[in-house]
Order: structure tokens, then sequence, then C-alpha cells
């Protein structure tokens, strides 16, 4: 089946160029070029990577040729997107594509001195219809005030959908945006909105949807860090949060082996997930785990393959161990709170995308392992 070509498709097919990050002695508000590429300053929240820029039409082709301009760029990479959109499928495997290299993606409202890099003015602050898609696979994502995030219905070039067309179409975008960890709402917002109308997505919906993950989660209860003995003897220094969208447990616990500090990640589904196959296919490859507090992030390496947590567990529960280097168990020592976040290939339903922790009780119970 032949998936449609979205509102305001433009002649000019998808083009990627690099934005150079602006150093202290170019400074953002100057269009300055650097080996051909504009200077930019990019947010913080989105990390110190590379910058593309991403700006036209979106093509079936687009994640091809994206892939071939990235090469062996890192994760962490932004893609700064400003496009009307194009074609659906191919807004889809952009997103995919985003989300398979761990890349971030930014729509900002102008390019704040970089407006030269831009081929058409009327692309600037504009992510809307497939691009809006596209947009949902970046691990890190974010809305500047005053950028455009806009859906609509789909539709074909001919409006020439029959019912059953559309159904599937709609379930492959639902599928889509829980593979991307983002409210389904999205979707119902975009089928609602009426033939030949943009809804533009507010910041408070494009936050309780998670469309936007920058934005500042409001936090009145942080737990506090408790001290376990597991079945076989070992002390755990461990706390667990709920997901903000289900009840799904996330853990996260520190042990001493032999003289190494230990990371245990333990991931509890929601009691809707238990037990099925799409739940236990994201467990099936290692996962390494992102802990950011203040300026700093570590990553930290898996030890362990994912297995199923202990006994006293449901049997979706899974866990897997990392190995955690000395500088940060300092860091924590100090630290008020911090964020995890698990590199997921697939995130699993039911998960954040981060969850935030505080450190009240850390302390002393590092101490008594």
């Amino acid at each position: 089946m032949s998936l449609p070509s979205a509102w305001g498709a433009d002649a000019l097919g998808m083009s990627f160029s690099k934005l150079v990050r602006c150093t202290d002695s170019a400074p953002a508000s100057a269009a300055v070029a650097v080996e051909g590429a504009a200077c930019w300053r990019a947010p913080t929240e989105l990390g110190s990577g590379e910058v593309i820029l991403a700006q036209g039409q979106i093509e079936r082709q687009s994640s091809d040729l994206l892939a071939q301009f990235v090469g062996d760029l890192p994760r962490g990479t932004t893609v700064v997107l400003q496009s009307l959109g194009g074609d659906l499928m191919g807004g889809l495997r952009l997103g995919q594509f985003i989300r398979a290299r761990g890349f971030n993606t930014y729509l900002p409202a102008k390019l704040e001195g970089s407006e030269a890099a831009l081929k058409d003015t009327k692309w600037q602050g504009k992510c809307i219809s497939s691009c809006a898609y596209s947009f949902l696979g970046g691990l890190e994502r974010k809305v500047q005030a005053g950028g455009q995030y806009g859906v609509h219905q789909f539709r074909s070039q001919d409006n020439g959908l029959d019912p059953v067309q559309t159904q599937k179409i709609s379930a492959i975008l639902g599928k889509y945006m829980d593979a991307m960890g983002v409210n389904r709402l999205l979707l119902d917002q975009a089928l609602l909105t009426d033939p030949g109308k943009v809804m533009l997505v507010p910041e408070h919906l494009r936050q309780a949807w998670k469309v936007d993950t920058t934005l500042e989660p409001v936090v009145t209860f942080l737990p506090r860090w408790r001290l376990e003995a597991s079945s076989g003897g070992q002390r755990l220094a461990y706390v667990s949060r709920r997901q903000t969208g289900s009840n799904a447990i996330v853990t996260l616990a520190f042990a001493s082996m032999g003289g190494q500090m230990r990371a245990l990640l333990i991931v509890k589904p929601d009691t809707r997930q238990e037990g099925s196959s799409t739940w236990l296919d994201a467990f099936r490859q290692r996962t390494e785990l992102q802990l950011s507090l203040d300026a700093k992030s570590y990553t930290l390496q898996p030890s362990s393959d994912w297995g199923r947590a202990g006994s006293v567990n449901t049997p979706g529960t899974q866990q897997i161990w990392f190995t955690a280097p000395e500088e940060l168990m300092r860091e924590l020592r100090t630290a008020k709170q911090f964020v995890l976040r698990p590199q997921w290939s697939q995130l699993p339903q039911g998960l954040d995308l981060q969850t935030l922790f505080g450190t009240e009780g850390l302390r002393d119970a590092l101490m008594a392992l």
C-alpha cells in the first residue's frame, strides 16, 4: 500500500548541511562562516554533539540521504528540522533512522544568525505534517518558544483513501508513537483536525504528550534511598520510581562487588504489558545507561545481559548490571538529584524516556555497603 504525501509538500527535496557550533570567539549573533557552514549556538539541553540542519520537503529516500551525509557521527548528534512536510512514510523512516542512531531533534523558531543556511525562508521555524513525525525520532526533543510544530489529517494526493487504508495508516502511526514514547493523543488531535487545516500544538500539550522531552518535569516528591539485602546476601542501595504514563516501575541500585561498584537497573512492566512479547523484545540487546547530574553526564557500560529479575518479582521484570565509575560515585554523594536515561534502541511500552531521582539517603546507604 502506498502511503500518502502530506500537506505542504514543496518542489525542493530535503537537504542536509552541517551547522558548526559557535565558540566564545565566534558569537552566535553573527553569521560566521566556519569551514563552509554557519556558526550557531545549540541549546545546552541537547548536549554538545554535532548539529545537522535538515530542511525542505521530506521524501521517501530522505532517511537514506541523511545516512549518507552523517556517516559515522556518534549518538548525541542533533538534527535541526525546518520543513513543511512531505511524504508520510518518508517522515516515519526518517524518524526511525534518527532514533536508531541515538540522535536528538530540535525545532528552533529562528536560526539565530545562520539564516543564510536556509534555502527557503518559508520553512523557518516550522516542522509540520510528516516532519512532525520525524521530529519524534529524537531521543531528546526540544521545540523553541515560537517554533511551529503542527499536525493534520493524512491524505493521499488524490484523496483516494478508503476506510480500510485509513485504519491501517492510523494503526501504523499509533505504533510509531508508542515506539517513540509519545502519547497517542497527538495522533487523535491530528485525526480530529479539519481537512486542509493544521493544528499547531501548544507548549503545554507538547509537554503533556511528551513531544518535547527537555521541559522541566514537575516533581512533588522524590523517594528516599534505602538499604536492602538480596536473597544471596548482597547489600544493595536502591530507589524506585513509578513512571508518569503508566504503573511501570524503574529501580536503580548500587552494590559493591569485588571492590568495584556496580549499578543495577530493574524495570518492572505495567500489568498490561506483563507477559507481552513486545515488552520482552525490547530487552534482547544490551542497553547503555546514561546518568546526568549538574553539567556532567556519564554513560555506564553493561556488564551483563538483560535477564529476569529475582523470583520475588513478576515474570516480566527485567534487570541488567553496569560498571559504575568512581568519579560518578563521588559526584552522586554531593548531587541533589540526577536523571537516569537508558539508551533504548526500542523504548519499552509504558516507560518514560528518562526518570528523575533524588539523592536523599544515598550517601548513608553507600557507606553501609
